[in-house]
């Protein structure tokens, strides 16, 4: 809640050995694969008894919400970790990851491909993204989503009880420097379309 701490992603794509994985010694986080890349059953009990070791072996309790996704099935004999689920039909409203933890992630990591992309051009070397680079590069814009980010989207879903929780959630980045990016990607790159950051930003992941 208060952001102090933030575990580590993990990642699902479709292929369990993708080609960019080859000669790699240790991959940067957890990886698991479905031919959906979606989160199951399986990957998410798997992933909660390891959570639920870790915090064992530090000797600490842990309260965990999650939404009421099929996937998140119940698991069973948990030593360290309880489990509450989000009630349907609220996460929107409930979740503090869709009050501003995931806008500020995706708009780090969409800034940071943005400057991949331009000094890809200025060096005649067309940026091209693969798995281990999308790993990588979303490692480090979850490490820069702000403390204050995570703590205020805990008291905008209601974990905490104030008078007024009305302030805006963001990071410390300008929107103004985001779109100088895009004015510098499409001077480098004349025939792109007319496109601010925002629409960048809106359009898939």
């Amino acid at each position: 809640m208060t952001g102090s701490q933030k575990l580590p992603l993990l990642f699902i794509g479709k292929y369990l050995k993708p080609r960019c994985f080859k000669n790699v010694q240790k991959i940067p986080a957890a990886y698991y694969a479905n031919n959906k890349a979606w989160m199951t059953g399986n990957i998410y009990e798997k992933w909660l008894r390891d959570l639920d070791n870790r915090f064992s072996a530090e000797k600490r309790k842990v309260l965990l919400i999650v939404d009421n996704c099929t996937a998140h099935m119940e698991v069973t004999g948990l030593q360290a970790i309880r489990v509450e689920y989000l009630p349907p039909n609220a996460t929107a409203v409930l979740q503090p990851m869709d009050q501003g933890i995931i806008n500020s992630f995706k708009r780090k990591y969409k800034t940071v491909l943005l400057q991949r992309v331009i000094l890809g051009l200025e060096r005649e070397q067309p940026y091209q993204i693969d798995i281990l680079g999308a790993m990588h590069l979303s490692i480090s814009a979850w490490n820069d989503v702000l403390d204050e980010t995570i703590s205020k989207a805990f008291r905008h879903a209601g974990f905490i009880k104030e008078t007024d929780v009305t302030e805006e959630i963001h990071d410390n980045r300008s929107h103004d420097e985001d779109e100088v990016l895009m004015h510098e990607l499409r001077r480098r790159n004349p025939q792109l379309p007319e496109l601010s950051f925002e629409d960048f930003f809106k359009c898939g992941f």
